[in-house]
């Protein structure tokens, strides 16, 4: 009598081995490394249109603000500790701003809005070269201003842990920036490596007229 053929199980013809299966997940894993830092540059880039755009958003709403109550409006662009820092007494980045209309003949504020922040690790850049509204020291618009001379908390920071630039829309819509310069600010992610010109290669800068106080944006 001649054995009969040997049948193979369902199960050793159909399924994987387990070696096979960690071949599979190393290769899936080594697909998933390669892939993080495509999505990480894809998640900074979201992140610095959306901050873009929350500003320029925000200047539109000071400056029509100002023109539909004709009173004057303060814009605030805050340097403050990392958010997760709130109680560090050395203000770092400029990360948040916020509008104010100015009440009972320039003695009192009334928020706009609420205080914005911008995404996690986008910052406004200090640097002079694209970001002439980030002045150093106190003055004519923009001011420097401390949160100590404000005397206020700002959104849970002691006022020695923050100040702010600050410039204002007139009723007309105009600023009280000097009309014969050129005022401009640039937000990027805030550990992107420097160029030669000290700035990333990566950007977005916010131009205003301080005549018309319209707010447009520029990326390189």
């Amino acid at each position: 009598m001649h054995p009969l053929p040997t049948i193979p199980s369902r199960r050793s013809a159909g399924a994987f081995s387990l070696i096979e299966l960690l071949i599979v997940m190393a290769i899936m894993g080594t697909l998933a490394l390669m892939a993080l830092p495509a999505f990480n540059r894809v998640v900074t880039a979201s992140n610095l249109s959306s901050g873009g755009r929350a500003l320029v958003d925000q200047i539109n709403l000071a400056r029509q603000t100002a023109m539909a109550r004709s009173s004057q409006v303060e814009f605030r662009l805050y340097r403050l500790p990392d958010a997760s820092l709130p109680g560090s007494q050395s203000p770092a980045q400029y990360r948040a701003f916020q509008a104010f209309v100015i009440t009972q003949g320039g003695t009192a504020t009334n928020a706009v809005a609420r205080p914005i922040f911008l995404p996690k690790s986008i910052i406004f850049l200090a640097s002079p070269s694209v970001s002439s509204l980030l002045p150093e020291a106190p003055g004519t618009a923009p001011a420097l201003v401390s949160g100590e001379r404000a005397g206020t908390r700002f959104n849970g920071y002691q006022p020695s842990a923050y100040d702010y630039m600050v410039f204002h829309f007139n009723p007309d819509g105009s600023t009280d920036l000097d009309p014969t310069a050129s005022w401009y600010i640039s937000l990027a992610f805030e550990k992107a490596p420097l160029g030669a010109n000290g700035v990333p290669s990566d950007f977005i800068t916010i131009q205003i007229d301080p005549l018309s106080g319209r707010a447009r944006s520029f990326r390189p």
